[in-house]
């Protein structure tokens, strides 16, 4: 049941992504909502892992990994699935966004990896 619900956000997801260039919040945090009370009604020993990997990704947010529409929806596929599917999805998707990137303009993909690598570097120093 919850790969279905996945399936149907990420779409959904998808789909506002493409034409708005943007994920309505309108969309996310009701997902969220919802994820939350399905584990805690269907199967609350998986809400507390679950919850922790939401957190982690909530941080990787804060360090600018990635956007934060994206980090959203990380987010709620952590509620939703397991975190082996979670964090492969989350690799997979990191790595295609640098190839298309680089596909399209590859000038300007590298500038941005680096600027990017360089802020990580600055806010984990910034932390100790």
């Amino acid at each position: 049941m919850f790969e279905i619900i996945s399936l149907v956000y990420l779409c959904i997801a998808s789909t506002c992504d493409v034409i708005r260039k943007k994920i309505p919040n309108v969309l996310n945090f009701p997902t969220m909502l919802a994820a939350v009370v399905l584990l805690s009604v269907y199967d609350v020993k998986l809400l507390p892992t679950r919850l922790l990997l939401c957190f982690c990704f909530f941080l990787l947010g804060g360090l600018g990994v990635s956007g934060w529409g994206d980090i959203k929806m990380m987010m709620i596929l952590s509620l939703l699935n397991s975190w082996q599917t979670t964090i492969l999805c989350f690799v997979i998707a990191q790595v295609m966004f640098i190839v298309f990137c680089f596909i399209r303009k590859p000038a300007a993909a590298k500038k941005t990896v680096q600027k990017g690598l360089i802020q990580m570097k600055l806010k984990l120093l910034l932390c100790d």
